[in-house]
């Protein structure tokens, strides 16, 4: 995100919720790939 070109204060704010949902999302993904892997290999 830091490589994008800097976006007004009032285009971030209303972005913040759609960027942590997506945040979320991707965590989420990652979590429940390592569970998939580590139920995998017992």
């Amino acid at each position: 995100c830091n490589s994008l070109n800097p976006k007004p204060s009032r285009y971030y704010q209303n972005n913040l919720t759609f960027i942590s949902t997506l945040w979320a999302a991707a965590a989420s993904k990652t979590l429940f790939d390592s569970y998939l892997c580590m139920s995998a290999c017992k």
